[in-house]
């Protein structure tokens, strides 16, 4: 179902607002490849403006370890849908509405002091979604927020490191066998990332 479709049907899609934070352009050229394609695109389906360009660019390799490709191939297929279906349709919302505007608000702003900041945005864009809904996203919302002390809330953020720590998990089921092993060669390969050189931004990487 996700998978890439070069020429998409020339379809009128039904736009979806979206609270997205404007980024500058600093900001955007600091973007990879996904990120760009996803903030471009949900900027497309809150104007309802249909761009050819856009619509024909590839949304980047699936990963089943990495949210943000999923987000983009969802986007992708919900704008060449003339009649999407329900699902398909509240997932795509659900991108642009909350998923993608939280994710460039951090971008923006990546300071850990903000983290309840982005818990209560979080809480406060998902606000439209049916009871039924909220009793899936809440709970999880819930469990990655959580307190330290002196009432400091954090916010157990959504980023490539993550996502980095979940490719992990079948590598190691692949490569090894037994729970002390898996977990002996996951702690290795996140050792290995920092003893690396680390650079902020991309300027530093690459002057």
């Amino acid at each position: 179902m996700l998978e890439f479709r070069k020429k998409l049907p020339d379809v009128n899609f039904v736009p979806i607002v979206s609270p997205l934070p404007e980024l500058d352009d600093a900001a955007i050229r600091n973007l990879s490849t996904d990120q760009k394609y996803l903030y471009e695109m949900c900027h497309l389906i809150s104007r309802g403006n249909r761009s050819l360009d856009l619509a024909a660019r590839n949304p980047g390799q699936l990963s089943h370890a990495r949210w943000l490709t999923k987000a983009n191939r969802i986007l992708h297929l919900y704008i060449g849908s003339k009649c999407p279906a329900t699902n398909l349709r509240t997932i795509a919302e659900f991108v642009v509405k909350v998923y993608a505007p939280v994710r460039f608000d951090i971008k923006r702003k990546s300071s850990y002091c903000d983290g309840g900041r982005y818990v209560f945005r979080m809480i406060q864009l998902s606000r439209y979604l049916n009871n039924e809904l909220k009793a899936v996203i809440d709970p999880v919302t819930k469990g990655n927020a959580y307190f330290y002390p002196g009432d400091i809330l954090s916010f157990s953020y959504h980023t490539q490191a993550v996502e980095r720590c979940v490719k992990f998990v079948p590598e190691a089921f692949n490569s090894v066998v037994g729970h002390h092993s898996r977990d002996e060669f996951i702690c290795a390969r996140i050792h290995s990332r920092t003893i690396l050189p680390r650079f902020n931004t991309r300027a530093e990487y690459n002057s």
